[in-house]
């Protein structure tokens, strides 16, 4: 591992508390910040770096590829209590890969697949039930949403053209103190 060097590195751990994983709040959103909660984590970064390259930021690091897995325990991250998940992800060529990922958040559980790739296309899809009330960290903007939620959503194209395609059902929904029927 090293400039000019082929890099196979690992990366493991056991129980890991997110409260060490400070680097997490670079990449989370502002709401998402600070999580709480162990992990288990693997990851394997490969490729290769010229030994010309001068690295004054964190763009050469980008060539190389990752594949990583993060099982977790007991979090909350926004403010969403996340029971156990599974969370998969690779880095390869420049695009950003998550698969067979799943949350589970109380007694619903959530499942989905995303990619992003270097021609800055998104394809993905979530599946899943969630209580809206655990989202309210991210929500709350809109208002008190309440009620559950039920989800099949498929995405797919570049963000300023996205085609989505969706079904979905609404169990006791709640706008602020009005219920809807």
């Amino acid at each position: 591992t090293g400039l000019g060097f082929p890099t196979d590195l690992k990366i493991s751990g056991k129980d890991i508390d997110f409260e060490d994983l400070k680097i997490l709040n670079y990449l989370l959103p502002p709401e998402a910040k600070d999580p709480t909660g162990h992990t288990d984590l693997k990851i394997k970064i490969t490729g290769e770096i010229s030994k010309e390259t001068q690295i004054t930021s964190i763009a050469p690091l980008l060539d190389l590829n990752a594949k990583g897995e993060a099982t977790l325990r007991q979090a909350d991250i926004g403010g969403i209590p996340i029971e156990e998940g599974k969370i998969n992800l690779q880095w390869k060529d420049r695009n950003l890969i998550f698969s067979n990922c799943f949350l589970k958040i109380q007694e619903e559980e959530l499942t989905f697949d995303f990619a992003y790739g270097n021609d800055n296309s998104l394809k993905g899809k979530l599946l899943g039930i969630v209580d809206l009330y655990t989202l309210r960290k991210f929500t709350n903007r809109y208002g008190k949403l309440g009620g559950k939620l039920g989800l099949s959503l498929v995405v797919e194209g570049e963000p300023n053209n996205l085609s989505l395609a969706t079904n979905f059902w609404l169990e006791k929904p709640r706008f602020n103190l009005i219920e809807l029927e």
